[in-house]
């Protein structure tokens, strides 16, 4: 975009967010998004990347005879791995990734992430204690990692969403508030 329509471009959006919070009496924030074709690839390939490593970081916090694992593509039948993988697929599919995207990204096939997202969603749906503790101790590192909306948020401004966190830092955007 050239500078000058840049210019009228958040010239414009700063009048609607203005005009929205004057009606309103509600704080919004815009975020422009340009697509490109390349960037959002890495993008994509970073943030699937950043959650198998949150995940890889929570497994070894939970059980350090596995530290010898770098990453979720291993080949082993171990429950308390496969657990860990299973999540991890389940948690990519529940943010927005294709079920095809994680397969290629852990070298399984899309199968496998169909099966590994029926049984985290039928484990947790009855409470197994196995899985709920290792989906709690992936979502306690993302939200570590992220960083959490505290419930008063009359103090706290500045707060991340989860999607938001795992964006990646390269990918142009635009905030406006």
């Amino acid at each position: 975009m050239p500078q000058d329509q840049d210019c009228k471009f958040t010239k414009d959006v700063l009048n609607f967010v203005n005009k929205v919070e004057k009606n309103y009496s509600k704080k919004i924030q815009v975020v422009v998004v340009e697509e490109k074709a390349d960037t959002n690839s890495i993008g994509k390939s970073t943030r699937l990347k950043k959650i198998e490593e949150l995940v890889i970081d929570a497994m070894h916090d939970c059980y350090p005879e596995l530290r010898y694992i770098k990453s979720l593509s291993c080949k082993l039948r171990r429950r308390d791995y496969i657990l860990w993988a299973q999540c991890f697929a389940y948690i990519s599919f529940r943010i927005g990734f294709t079920k095809s995207y994680i397969a290629t990204h852990i070298n399984k096939n899309h199968a496998t992430i169909i099966h590994s997202i029926r049984q985290v969603e039928d484990l947790l749906s009855i409470n197994d204690r196995d899985m709920t503790q290792v989906y709690s101790l992936i979502i306690n590192k993302i939200k570590e990692y992220v960083g959490i909306a505290t419930t008063d948020t009359k103090t706290e401004d500045d707060t991340k969403s989860v999607l938001s966190a795992l964006r990646d830092k390269e990918e142009p955007i635009i905030t406006l508030t």
